[in-house]
């Protein structure tokens, strides 16, 4: 199996119309608020013990308390062997008609990270941690600011050809090009300020996203927006028409210690490419009948301020139409277009992720991938909320 988009041909699509519908927020009506479990791994074998860990525990099971858990329904495990981790998320599972009868909302899963993962700060150094004040929380609840002389800078790579004979020609992806213009352009961007570069070798990108730290630090704009249509594989490669390269590569190119004029403007990356090859059946929902009768200046990270948004999840494909276009490119567009100016981008890119998990490819003459389903990826160190208002 390649690690190409699935060419849906003539293959049926099910699922439905984009609407409305898309915007639901999960029910939290339930009898109870949820079950929790927290891995509190403080000490270990042979690694520094994580001091710290049981304060983090306690102030998270007291946060839990606070969003509406019962006491007993929040587990601490302490210093639990991996194999121990994965025995009782397996015994979870096991009890999962005992939880749907109770109807909880939600479960929290959360395993602590061990010391290799933790940088410990302790009397011994002269770093602090203060704990935050209600004014910092307000804080962390800002908006960008959209009301620049630009809406923005857009950047569209459409790889559709390839050198390489083994790779099929993306048919489909100017249709997805053109649409996510004029879903840009929707939104308030400039036709000069949307930049088209077709069939791009990944040398010729990789330069393209480099030369970005060259523009003018002193540019009015509200965000930098970036799409790449091409063929991928694992790894978060992408491919060029000629050769290959790794996408934290493209994305290093947007930190603001090499592109200065983008430092605090929101980067929001859309891609469009399999991310492997691995096959998502999907799984029937234990709903489903429920469903049918209802339905009747300081300093920053240097990769913050950026939103990548996957068309699939890691290690699966994309699903991609010859005449139509991509599932995610086209839904993406279509939500930018009727709702970009309406709701944050958060709440715009997970209805994109819920209709395009709605979709099915019934494809009987290629089994492989028959009812093969797509599950959409959002990954951001966004740092405010962020609406693009409309503009007159």
């Amino acid at each position: 199996m390649s690690d190409q988009e699935v060419d849906s041909g003539d293959g049926i699509v099910t699922g439905t119309t984009m609407d409305d519908k898309y915007f639901d927020k999960y029910d939290m009506t339930h009898k109870k608020r949820g079950v929790a479990y927290i891995f509190n791994n403080e000490n270990f074998m042979d690694l520094p013990t994580r001091l710290g860990s049981s304060k983090d525990a306690e102030d998270f099971k007291s946060a839990l308390k606070d969003l509406g858990f019962h006491e007993n329904d929040i587990n601490v495990c302490t210093d639990v062997t991996a194999k121990e981790m994965l025995a009782v998320l397996n015994d979870f599972n096991e009890e999962d008609s005992h939880i749907k009868d109770q109807e909880v909302n939600s479960l929290f899963r959360i395993a602590a990270a061990t010391t290799m993962d933790t940088v410990n700060v302790n009397g011994s150094t002269c770093a602090q941690f203060d704990l935050p004040t209600e004014e910092d929380l307000m804080k962390c609840f800002e908006k960008y600011d959209m009301t620049h002389e630009k809406r923005g800078v857009a950047y569209i790579f459409n790889v559709k050809n390839f050198s390489d004979p083994r790779l099929e020609t993306r048919h489909g992806s100017s249709k997805d090009t053109k649409h996510f213009k004029k879903a840009l352009e929707n939104l308030g961007f400039h036709e000069d300020d949307i930049n088209v570069f077709t069939d791009f070798t990944a040398k010729e990108m990789l330069g393209t996203l480099e030369d970005l730290g060259q523009i003018d630090p002193k540019i009015n704009i509200d965000c930098f927006v970036c799409a790449i249509l091409s063929h991928g594989k694992g790894n978060d490669i992408i491919r060029g028409y000629e050769g290959e390269v790794e996408l934290d590569e493209l994305l290093s190119c947007l930190r603001p210690d090499r592109c200065p004029s983008l430092t605090g403007i929101p980067k929001l990356i859309f891609i469009e490419a399999c991310r492997g090859s691995k096959i998502d059946d999907g799984v029937e929902r234990k709903d489903a009948e429920e469903e049918e009768s209802e339905r009747k200046p300081p300093k920053i990270p240097i990769m913050a301020d950026m939103l990548v948004f996957h068309s699939s999840s890691d290690k699966y494909p994309s699903v991609i139409h010859k005449r139509k276009g991509s599932w995610f490119m086209q839904t993406l567009s279509k939500v930018l277009v009727k709702y970009g100016t309406e709701y944050e981008i958060m709440k715009l890119l997970t209805a994109v992720c819920k209709r395009v998990g709605s979709l099915e490819l019934r494809k009987l003459d290629n089994l492989e991938y028959d009812s093969c389903k797509q599950m959409p990826q959002i990954m951001s160190t966004l740092l405010k909320r962020l609406k693009f208002e409309p503009r007159n």
